[in-house]
């Protein structure tokens, strides 16, 4: 890991995590306060996750630095857009707006990161990937919570602050252009795409059911960052006590067994838990636990099983947001359905219990694959 190259990658990316959770964390209530109802909430995240679709499907080519540009400024302006919302139309555009940085910085990042990490560390690489955003998760919600309480503006300035902070990084990166199509990006990941979809679908837990049905018992911006560091202290956790462990045994797609149970009755608690509080805290926690493990393993498998990263990464990006799409338009479905959500968590959980019938089926009965 002694890499110059990869060690200004990851200054690169430590810097691109903590502006945006610094600057996106504690929006969904400075959001909420201003009218928009979670049903809105929930429409502007499948707007915002269908963007990467879109511009992955269609985009031409780019050249890293320009895209890491893109990226940041696109979030950027979903900041300073959300901030002051005259209608909701303004609000579904800032967040089509904030979601040009899936795209534009994680599939280009992903790329360099593990073309330039050894095949023999895919599983560090990939953990130190995973640790660091629960690690500034735990200061920058609660620091952004307190600055917007105090002052609006104060907040604001601070993250363009962080905003030019990773605009000095880009300069320091190689660049690199990426070309690719579609179709053959999708037959690259073909032994994997299955598994992407399945996590995809399930991570509309994470990226959209958990930040917004959580504004039902935490309004305020301090107790929202507060709650966020404290999801952020449970992954960094997580990391610390399970991740080098996994790494040192080869075969990593053995632990998705019992991780994709275990999150799959997380998710069947969280019907328990959507009426307390402390229940919420409680099985958001176990949830919060597992999915940095899990998001490890999975990103490891995918870089481990496709040798081109070029058309590995855009294919990933793409399938995993089409199932996030789809996980997020059955919790808009849900909400719109049952006022108070119960089925819900049982399509996402027992969605995720197919992934280790799956990765059986292929490694021990048809014999098709075989994954690290």
């Amino acid at each position: 890991m002694a890499n110059k190259k990869l060690s200004k990658l990851l200054i690169l990316y430590s810097s691109y995590i903590w502006f945006i959770t610094l600057a996106g964390s504690i929006l969904p209530t400075i959001v909420f306060r201003q009218g928009i109802t979670l049903n809105q909430m929930i429409i502007g995240i499948i707007f915002a996750l269908s963007t990467p679709v879109i511009l992955i499907a269609f985009a031409p080519s780019f050249k890293a630095k320009t895209a890491w540009r893109i990226a940041i400024t696109g979030f950027l302006i979903y900041v300073f857009l959300s901030v002051r919302i005259l209608n909701v139309y303004q609000f579904y555009f800032s967040k089509i707006i904030s979601a040009i940085s899936i795209y534009f910085f994680w599939v280009f990042y992903n790329i360099t990161h593990f073309e330039n990490t050894p095949k023999h560390r895919t599983g560090l690489s990939s953990a130190i990937i995973f640790v660091i955003p629960p690690i500034i998760a735990v200061v920058a919600p609660l620091l952004a919570g307190y600055m917007a309480t105090k002052n609006i503006l104060f907040f604001l300035i601070f993250v363009f602050i962080s905003y030019l902070l990773v605009m000095f990084f880009i300069n320091y990166q190689e660049d690199f252009v990426l070309e690719y199509s579609l179709p053959a990006a999708l037959r690259e990941i073909k032994s994997t795409r299955i598994f992407i979809l399945i996590h995809g679908i399930w991570d509309a837990t994470i990226q959209a059911f958990i930040p917004i049905f959580s504004l039902h018992f935490i309004r305020t911006p301090l107790n929202y960052g507060a709650y966020l560091g404290y999801l952020g202290l449970i992954g960094v956790i997580a990391n610390l006590t399970l991740g080098h462990h996994i790494d040192k045994i080869k075969k990593r797609s053995i632990f998705l067994y019992p991780l994709s149970l275990a999150i799959s009755l997380a998710t069947f608690s969280l019907v328990f838990a959507i009426k307390n509080l402390t229940l919420w805290i409680i099985v958001t926690g176990i949830i919060q636990f597992l999915n940095p493990i899990f998001w490890n393993i999975i990103t490891a498998l995918v870089v481990d099983a496709h040798q081109n990263l070029r058309l590995a990464m855009p294919g990933r990006e793409f399938v995993l947001n089409t199932g996030r799409v789809i996980g997020v338009s059955m919790i808009l479905v849900s909400f719109i359905l049952e006022p108070t959500p119960h089925y819900l968590f049982y399509i996402l959980g027992g969605t995720l219990l197919v992934l280790p019938i799956l990765l059986f089926w292929n490694t021990k009965i048809t014999k098709k694959h075989t994954y690290l």
